[in-house]
Parts: structure tokens; sequence; C-alpha cells
């Protein structure tokens, strides 16, 4: 394949964002205009280009969602928080140390739109507060089935560098086809939870089995 860049971190992670449209977490239009009109190799441009996708969608969401299509804000959300989340990965750098804290915070505000908006089928989705070291670590909880229901969970790490929505394109999509799911987040890692698949190891795949797992958090889940 005729790569996008020469600068191989920006050529991975162009086909990691084209890879996130299956999930909905990107659109192939929105990435290929947006990568257009970065400066190969140039980290300020990288960042510039990906946040100003970010912020036009950011923008049309919140229109959406004050006209009341909780469906279309939904999905401009999480594609804007990809884009913040894309364009983290180079706020170092750029010679500003605050940015990549700035983008990390809009790449998270955008995905907690995204969950209080979303259509989620037959599953609930909440954000949820994980006491830790006397503060709370903010979660996400994606539950199917009856909310008093005792459910087991598998808990498993995607990465020290990895963002919220990267959990989703990772595997908690999979909560559509009526799976749960627990994603704790702390800054550059994050925990999800859902019954594996058989045969597959914590932390590996994006399938997963009811009744499978380990128990952990509150409410017997």
């Amino acid at each position: 394949m005729w790569p996008f860049f020469k600068d191989d971190d920006f050529n991975f992670l162009t086909e990691i964002a084209l890879g996130s449209v299956f999930r909905q977490a990107a659109d192939v239009g929105e990435v290929l205009t947006t990568v257009d009109r970065i400066h190969d190799g140039k980290a300020r441009s990288w960042v510039d280009e990906w946040t100003a996708t970010a912020d036009r969608l950011a923008q049309e969401a919140a229109a959406s969602a004050a006209a009341g299509h909780a469906y279309s804000a939904a999905g401009q959300y999480l594609r804007a928080s990809f884009y913040y989340s894309l364009a983290t990965y180079s706020a170092d750098g750029t010679g500003d140390p605050a940015l990549f804290a700035r983008l990390w915070e809009k790449h998270r505000a955008a995905w907690d739109q995204f969950v209080d908006l979303g259509d989620f089928g037959g599953a609930a989705a909440e954000r949820i507060k994980i006491p830790y070291e006397g503060t709370t670590l903010p979660g996400y909880f994606f539950r199917s089935g009856a909310a008093v229901e005792p459910r087991r969970t598998l808990i498993f790490n995607n990465g020290s560098d990895g963002s919220v929505v990267g959990a989703w394109t990772d595997g908690i999509a999979c909560v559509v086809a009526g799976m749960e799911r627990d994603d704790v987040r702390w800054p550059g890692a994050e925990r999800r939870a859902g019954p594996a698949e058989p045969g597959v190891p914590p932390g590996l795949g994006e399938g997963h089995h009811p009744g499978r797992g380990l128990p952990v958090g509150p409410r017997g889940r």
C-alpha cells in the first residue's frame, strides 16, 4: 500500500484512523481531507489539523444536540473525541507543555457527550466514579440486561497511551451485540471489562461471550 506519509508515526496513526471507521469513530472523508492538509513530519501541523477537524465536529455536534438530533450529535461527538485523541500523539513535539492536557480533556469531554447521548440499543451506558486513593477515577459502565441483575466482568488494559475513545474502537463497541463492559480510565490508560471470548486471553480479541469473566466492582458485577 502506498504510504500517506514518510513519517512512520504519522502513517501508522492514519492507518489506525481509517481502521476506526468500522466502529464509526472516524469517517473516511474526514480522515483523508485532514491528512491532506498535514505537512509530513511536522508535529504542529499534525496537531493543528486534527484539532481543527475535531473542533468543527464538536461545534456541529452541539448544534445537533440543541436541535434535538441526539443520534447525529452522538456520532459527531464520537468522531470529535477520536480526532482530538489523534492530535495528542504529537502534542509533546510542539514545544507547548500544556497542549497535551488541553487536548486530552477535550477528547474526554467529547466522549462523555457521546456516552450521554448515544443510542446503544438494548444496552445502557452510564458515567461512574470509582474511588481511588482519596479521590475518584472517571469510568464508563456499559450494561446489557436489568440493572439489578448481578453480572460478572473482566477488566483488561488497552495500553499505557490508550485514549478513552480508543477503548471503544478496541472492544467496547461490542456492547451493541449484547455484552456488558466496565471501562475505568486514568490519565494515559484504560481498563475495560467484558466477558472474554472462549480461548482468547484477557485483553486480546474483540469478541466476547456472556457469562465468562471475573466478578469485580460494586452491585455484584
